[in-house]
């Protein structure tokens, strides 16, 4: 299994319900996924089919504030200990070191620098309905000569919801048991590039661990399908 399918499966079932987490959220030279958007995950990275216009998709939609002030760890690690210099509170006070340990072989985590911006849709029932109508055509757009993606049905998403935030790191772990750190520095809030780092270092022998981390623009960290 891949490591974005990792990442995805593993925060998929946190206490947040954060959907399907996105490895590669950084969607600087791509299009970036909103509410309406039709595509798939390949890689990680979020690939766009098309876009239902229509006034449905922005009439009834909640923006709620999405605070992480440790961070986000999948079912399979457990938290060990928090160093003297850490202050929990808003992400951007974080500062110090977590370590943690992975009883399982995967697991992954979301570290976020700075304040996310939650978006989703009310009117599920809207989306249901046009993608029961519509899923041949944005198939078969996917499909056609030219795009050539050859996804299948299972593949196709209608986003109904996603977080954005600025600041982030992340990383996913396969094959094998052990502890890992992650050092935080964070800024005062209103500095920009530069104010945010997370290192995540892995103590474990020949375990498989991929990292990523974001830029300073707001980018589409999770969407819910």
């Amino acid at each position: 299994m891949d490591m974005p399918t990792v990442y995805a499966l593993q925060l998929a079932f946190t206490k947040r319900q954060l959907g399907h987490a996105l490895f590669y959220p950084d969607h600087t030279d791509a299009v970036v996924p909103d509410i309406g958007s039709i595509g798939f995950v390949s890689h990680g990275q979020w690939v766009e089919v098309d876009r239902w216009d229509d006034p449905k998709v922005s009439s009834h939609i909640q923006k709620l504030p999405f605070r992480a002030s440790d961070p986000i760890i999948s079912t399979s690690i457990r938290r060990l200990e928090v160093s003297s210099e850490t202050s929990i509170g808003m992400p951007i006070q974080l500062g110090g070191s977590f370590q943690y340990t992975c009883s399982t072989e995967s697991g992954a985590v979301l570290v976020l620098g700075d304040d996310a911006d939650q978006f989703n849709a009310l009117n599920i029932d809207d989306f249901r309905k046009i993608m029961s109508e519509q899923y041949c055509t944005w198939l078969n757009k996917a499909n056609g000569k030219e795009n050539s993606y050859r996804i299948k049905l299972h593949d196709l998403i209608l986003v109904t919801g996603c977080d954005k935030t600025s600041l982030w790191a992340n990383a996913a772990f396969q094959d094998g048991s052990s502890e890992f750190s992650i050092s935080v520095n964070a800024g005062a809030p209103g500095i920009v590039n530069g104010s945010f780092s997370a290192a995540i270092k892995d103590s474990g022998m020949g375990r498989s661990i991929q990292k990523n981390w974001g830029p300073s623009t707001r980018q589409v960290l999770n969407f819910i399908i």
